[in-house]
């Protein structure tokens, strides 16, 4: 008989257990979005990252949006920009096209393609989510800030950021 668990898993997703869920191949990791009826979600987001952190694997479930994976930042990265419309190549860019080049290097899929989501915040902030990233760009006309935030979610896209910063830079962090 299936546990309650795998009862769950097999109701939400098109898993039909939790160790199903846990051993896909390559760098899949499942889409669990939090609902605001539904609590089950993030108890099997939660669950499914939890599990994974204790068999040492980066893989986190993709929860959408932004709010629900801000306490999971390995490091946050703040990269100077330019003025907007100079056309000059942003240290920012650098970093991302520098992650990129040592992804293809590597023969695995670029870490900043498509992004798996994008949106806007009140305060005047565009985010782009990408499954191991975040880019935080400032979008207020009025504020001369051009800087952007990159945020590595796993220990892997921690190391590629720092690596990507002395690249660029010359500078650790």
């Amino acid at each position: 008989m299936p546990s309650s668990t795998d009862l769950t898993v097999a109701a939400l997703t098109g898993w039909d257990s939790f160790e199903d869920l846990l051993n896909t191949k390559g760098d899949y990791r499942p889409t669990i979005r939090p609902q605001a009826n539904d609590r089950r979600y993030e108890i099997l987001a939660d669950a499914y990252d939890l599990a994974q952190r204790e068999r040492g694997d980066e893989r986190r479930a993709y929860r959408g949006g932004g709010a629900a994976r801000l306490f999971e930042q390995v490091l946050v990265v703040r990269l100077q920009g330019v003025p907007k419309g100079s056309g000059q190549y942003s240290e920012w860019l650098k970093v991302i096209h520098a992650i990129n080049a040592r992804c293809r290097s590597m023969g695995r899929d670029l870490a900043f393609s498509t992004p798996v989501a994008c949106y806007e915040q009140s305060n005047r902030r565009w985010f782009e989510e990408y499954p191991e990233f975040r880019v935080v760009l400032n979008t207020d006309p009025f504020n001369p800030d051009e800087s952007v935030r990159i945020v590595a979610f796993t220990d892997r896209a921690s190391q590629w950021l720092t690596d990507a910063v002395l690249e660029v830079t010359g500078h650790a962090i």
